[in-house]
């Protein structure tokens, strides 16, 4: 299974933030996590599942797909679905 998150709370490197994948403690380290996207993604993680984050939105699906048979998209607190 593969989550797929938003962008990070604080982005200052959007660049190099538009696609994250997280599936390992290293991970966190690659893309300069937060404390605070640390605490949401490590949970996760330890149960084996894949998160993606990030800012382009198409690509993060585009990855997600590649690798997923189930995807479920946490929009956080987005109201507005973002693919329909």
């Amino acid at each position: 299974m593969i989550l797929l998150g938003f962008a990070p709370l604080y982005p200052t490197y959007l660049t190099e933030q538009a696609v994250q994948r997280f599936s390992t403690y290293e991970d966190f380290k690659t893309h300069k996590c937060t404390i605070e996207e640390r605490e949401e993604y490590e949970p996760l993680v330890d149960q084996g599942i894949t998160v993606y984050a990030g800012i382009d939105y198409g690509r993060i699906l585009e990855n997600a797909e590649q690798e997923a048979d189930v995807i479920v998209w946490d929009g956080g607190n987005n109201d507005t679905p973002l693919y329909q």
